[in-house]
């Protein structure tokens, strides 16, 4: 495997179009670093492995997610640089709209996106739906598998399942 290094308490500014609010915090973070890149004084990341992780989703009013903002993507949507594939294992996702956070939201939430060479992110997403102003948390598991492409014919090709839950 490659080489890397191990963030504690990591916090992921937001960009300044998508809120005020931090994107992410995580207790501990894995950075794995391409060996190869090292010997020629570049930096390149084999990958990103977030430990106890909190992640705020935001759509912005103009229609823009923020994660299209987190590599330089925009409107044109894809990340301007290459993207290294990132895991999140036991984490929350938050949904918010602008500044107003959703009383949806995922726990237990596992996470996988590995940005392709030729423009297309896929992403695995697994989670519990949960609602912050109720204490049950029977609603099953819900996930998602796709890819995301602006390459040409702009396209989000996603499957959703939900699993169910049993309901004593």
């Amino acid at each position: 495997g490659d080489p890397g290094f191990t963030v504690e308490d990591v916090t992921i500014h937001e960009d300044p179009r998508a809120g005020i609010e931090p994107a992410a915090y995580t207790t501990s973070m894995n950075v794995g670093v391409r060996f190869l890149p090292l010997l020629t004084g570049r930096l390149e990341l084999s990958g990103l492995r977030l430990g106890d992780a909190s992640f705020n989703l935001v759509r912005t009013p103009s229609g823009v997610w923020s994660f299209q903002y987190l590599f330089g993507g925009g409107s044109e949507g894809l990340p301007s640089v290459h993207m290294p594939p990132i895991k999140m294992r036991g984490g929350r996702l938050n949904l918010k709209y602008a500044d107003t956070k959703s009383v949806f939201f995922f726990e237990d939430a596992d996470l996988d996106v590995d940005g392709g060479t030729d423009g297309t992110v896929s992403f695995r997403f697994g989670g519990l739906p949960a609602r912050t102003d109720r204490s049950a948390r029977d609603f099953g598991h819900l996930f998602l598998r796709g890819t995301w492409t602006t390459v040409g014919d702009p396209k989000l090709n996603v499957e959703v399942e939900l699993e169910r839950s049993a309901v004593n």
